[in-house]
């Protein structure tokens, strides 16, 4: 008995699904990709202190606590920003242009950062961050 031959076809290659994969491995690769820090970032260590420079008598000192309250020259200014930058205007007006901030280690970063931003609008020309001396060779505890 004879068949029939079929005619052979071309095999067809379905390119959807492979289009679905490159798409599901594309997605994959952008997920799990981790991308460098761009250049210029940076990764900040406190660093101990363990020399102490002299605040000069001349400058002007400010002092934040660990609750938000501030004092200038010992003296307690109002929680109002424009009484504060007002405060500093007539210090740095005095001709004392030096500023030293003793923050407390526990003080809010944000007020810290509004306190410089009030000094530089008050028209101080330096700035002195104190810090509180440790012995050599030990790290001061964050």
């Amino acid at each position: 008995m004879s068949f029939p031959r079929r005619r052979l076809e071309a095999p067809a290659l379905e390119l959807a699904p492979l289009v679905d994969v490159l798409f599901l491995l594309l997605v994959f690769f952008m997920v799990a990709t981790r991308f460098p820090d761009p250049p210029g970032a940076l990764t900040i260590e406190r660093p101990a202190v363990s020399a102490q420079g002299a605040v000069p008598e001349r400058a002007v000192r400010l002092s934040l606590s660990a609750e938000g309250a501030v004092a200038l020259e010992g003296a307690l200014l109002p929680e109002a920003a424009p009484a504060r930058l007002e405060a500093l205007r007539r210090a740095a007006a005095a001709g004392r242009g030096e500023l030293s901030l003793a923050a407390d280690q526990g003080a809010p970063h944000g007020e810290v950062l509004a306190l410089l931003a009030l000094a530089e609008q008050a028209g101080f020309s330096s700035l002195k961050l104190e810090t509180q001396h440790t012995e050599e060779g030990k790290r001061a505890q964050p």
